[in-house]
C-alpha cells in the first residue's frame, strides 16, 4: 500500500494510481523503451478522478489549504498533458521520460498531501 491515510477511499484511490503508474514503467520497459498514451490516458483520467474526490473531501472538511492543493492538482495534470502530448507527437515516450514525470509526482505528493494529513490528525479525523 502506498501514501496510506486511513480515510474514506483515498488510500485505494492511491493504490489504484500506484498499480498503474507501475503498469506504464513495466509496459516502457518491455516496449523498446517506449510507453503508448493508452496508458498515460489512463493514469491521467485515474489521477483526474483521484484529485475531484480528494479536493471535494478537502472542501466537506474544511481543509484551509485546499486553493493552493487544487493547485498542485492542476500543476501535476498540466504536466501529464505535455507527456501524453509528446506521446502522441513521438508515437511512446521513453521510460526516462515516465520515470522523470513520476520522479516529480512523488516530490510533489510528499509536500502537498502530507499537510492534509496532519490536518486530519489535528482535527481528530484520523487518531
Amino acid at each position: 500500500m502506498v501514501a496510506e491515510f486511513g480515510f474514506g477511499n483515498i488510500d485505494a484511490e492511491h493504490q489504484d494510481i500506484a498499480d498503474c503508474i507501475n503498469d506504464c514503467l513495466v509496459t516502457a520497459a518491455k516496449g523498446n523503451d517506449a510507453l503508448p498514451l493508452q496508458h498515460l490516458t489512463m493514469l491521467r483520467q485515474k489521477m483526474a478522478g483521484h484529485f475531484r474526490n480528494e479536493e471535494a473531501l478537502m472542501e466537506d472538511l474544511g481543509f484551509p489549504l485546499l486553493a493552493p492543493h487544487r493547485g498542485h492538482h492542476r500543476n501535476i495534470l498540466d504536466k501529464l498533458d505535455r507527456l501524453q502530448a509528446d506521446c502522441a507527437r513521438k508515437g511512446g515516450v521513453s521510460l526516462n521520460d515516465v520515470r522523470g514525470f513520476l520522479e516529480g509526482l512523488i516530490e510533489d505528493v510528499l509536500h502537498a498531501d502530507l499537510p492534509f494529513k496532519t490536518f486530519l490528525y489535528e482535527r481528530e479525523i484520523l487518531r
